[in-house]
C-alpha cells in the first residue's frame, strides 16, 4: 500500500518517457472502457496499480452481478513493449480534485509519462450509416500540430468555459497542463439511439488514430467482424421496421428528428441491438 493508503502499487514498471491513455466507464457508448480494453488484451497489458476507492466513491456506485458485489475499480496497466501505460477508472464521486492528483502522481513518479491522452464518446444528432467524426481538444500548439494529420473534424485549443465544471477528461488535461505535461482529449461521434449499447466503429475509429500515432501494430481485423456483423443486425431491424428507414435518411441529410421519431427510433434500437 502506498501513498497513505490511497492506491495499492503491485510493482514499479520499468519505464521511461511515456505516454498514458486514459478512459472512464461512463461514457456515450462505452467508447473509453472499451477502447482500453481492447488495448489491454492487443497489448497483453498486465495491472500494476489500483487505487483505493474508499476516499473517491460511494457505495451508490457499487453494482451486484451474481449475488457478488463489484465495487468502482480504477486500474493501471502497462505495456512496457509500447511504452505505454493505461488508465481504466469509474469516474469518481467526489474529491476529483485530489483523485486526479494522485493520478498524475502515479503517473509521473511511477511511469515516468510524459503524454497524456483521454478516449470517449461524444453523442451526436447521426446516423449509424456515416463516418464517425473524431473531435479533440490539447494542451498546447506543438500537440495541436502533431495530431492535425489524424483526420480530426475539429480541434480546438484547450480550455474550460467560464463557470463551467470540465469533463473529468478535461479536468485530467488541465492537471497534465499544470505540470507541463503534453495532452489531447479525443472523443468519436455517437448516434444517439446507440449510447446505451456498442458503437463498434467509435471504438475503431480511436483505435485507429491511437495505433497510428503511437505505432503500437494493432490487429483491428476482429473489430472488422464486429463493424460487420453490426451493420446485418442494422439491416434486419430496418427490414422489421420500415419507417425507421425514413428517420436514418433525415439523420443523413442533417435533419432534426421529432421528439417522438427520436425516442422511437430509440426504442426499436435498444430493443433489437440487445438481442
Amino acid at each position: 500500500m502506498s501513498g497513505k493508503e490511497s492506491y495499492t502499487l503491485f510493482g514499479k514498471p520499468d519505464l521511461h518517457d511515456t505516454s498514458l491513455i486514459a478512459g472512464w466507464q461512463e461514457d456515450a457508448s462505452h467508447v473509453g472502457s472499451q477502447v482500453i480494453d481492447y488495448l489491454i488484451q492487443q497489448l497483453s497489458a498486465r495491472d500494476f496499480c489500483t487505487i483505493e476507492p474508499e476516499q473517491f466513491f460511494t457505495m451508490e456506485g457499487v453494482t451486484v452481478e451474481d449475488d457478488m458485489a463489484l465495487f468502482p475499480d480504477s486500474r493501471f496497466y502497462c505495456s512496457p513493449e509500447k511504452n505505454l501505460v493505461l488508465l481504466l477508472s469509474a469516474v469518481p464521486a467526489t474529491n476529483w480534485h485530489s483523485f486526479l492528483n494522485l493520478v498524475m502522481d502515479i503517473a509521473v513518479n511511477h511511469c515516468d509519462v510524459r503524454n497524456i491522452y483521454t478516449v470517449g464518446g461524444m453523442v451526436g444528432n447521426i446516423a449509424h450509416t456515416v463516418p464517425r467524426s473524431l473531435y479533440s481538444v490539447f494542451t498546447d500548439s506543438e500537440i495541436k500540430e502533431d495530431i492535425m494529420g489524424y483526420r480530426l473534424s475539429e480541434t480546438t485549443d484547450y480550455e474550460s468555459p467560464p463557470g463551467q465544471r470540465p469533463t473529468i477528461s478535461s479536468y485530467l488535461l488541465w492537471m497534465a497542463q499544470q505540470r507541463n505535461i503534453s495532452g489531447a482529449n479525443f472523443w468519436a461521434s455517437v448516434p444517439f439511439y446507440l449510447v446505451e449499447d456498442r458503437d463498434m466503429q467509435a471504438y475503431r475509429r480511436i483505435l485507429e488514430l491511437l495505433d497510428r500515432k503511437l505505432a503500437l501494430g494493432l490487429d483491428l481485423s476482429p473489430l472488422d467482424e464486429e463493424i460487420g456483423r453490426q451493420k446485418e443486425k442494422f439491416s434486419r431491424i430496418l427490414n422489421m421496421h420500415p419507417e425507421l428507414g425514413g428517420y436514418i435518411q433525415k439523420l443523413e441529410s442533417h435533419l432534426s428528428l421529432t421528439e417522438e421519431e427520436s425516442e422511437h427510433l430509440e426504442d426499436v434500437m435498444i430493443k433489437y441491438l440487445r438481442h
